[in-house]
């Protein structure tokens, strides 16, 4: 579930099970993302993806994921 205050529309992505693994990126860490709507295709490998039941970007920019197994996090890889 996402709100776009800007054309005041609430976005609902219904999987029939329970929450979506969607979310629009509204962060500013990936600059190219902003305001696409993001899923397990898009942002994991197959092995991976699979697993994903729910997906959101934060308040930090980073983008939010949760399986059956704990949270995780994606950030830009900053190097060395």
């Amino acid at each position: 579930m996402d709100w776009d205050p800007g054309t005041a529309t609430l976005w609902v992505a219904d999987r029939g099970n329970g929450a979506a693994p969607f979310a629009f990126y509204r962060g500013t860490l990936f600059p190219g993302w902003a305001g696409r709507l993001l899923g397990p295709d898009s942002l994991f490998a197959p092995s991976i993806r699979a697993g994903i039941g729910v997906l959101a970007s934060g308040p930090d920019g980073a983008i939010y994921f949760a399986t059956a197994g704990g949270v995780g996090r994606v950030v830009p890889d900053r190097g060395p």
